[in-house]
């Protein structure tokens, strides 16, 4: 399994290569444009970011891992289009569980309504 983490552009990078270093499979990449990650990937975990609208319209799974949940348009359009996950645990549980997860009823009747 390899783990690319792709910090926001607001975010500070070394703190995500200092937390990963010890980590083989973890890349940190913040250079380039982001859709050829989300096509070549498996699953997509962020939060609430919209790069977790262009990962679902695109058709990659979704993890929105909200600890604490933003207000605002934007932010329930995410969660009616991605799994969302509170906790660590709950992340876990959805990665574990993807290859049976079909996308819910209503993303699909969401994202067709687009």
């Amino acid at each position: 399994l390899n783990i690319i983490v792709r910090p926001h552009p607001v975010e500070n990078k070394q703190f995500w290569i200092n937390a990963s270093h010890n980590l083989r499979n973890v890349k940190v990449i913040s250079e380039f444009e982001v859709t050829p990650w989300i096509l070549g990937a498996d699953l997509v975990i962020q939060n609430d970011c919209t790069t977790g609208v262009e990962a679902a319209l695109l058709g990659t799974k979704v993890i929105n891992f909200v600890a604490d949940p933003i207000k605002g348009n934007m932010y329930e359009l995410l969660r009616k289009m991605t799994l969302e996950a509170h906790t660590s645990a709950e992340v876990r549980n959805i990665y574990n569980n993807r290859a049976s997860n079909q996308r819910k009823e209503h993303e699909i009747e969401f994202i067709d309504e687009l």
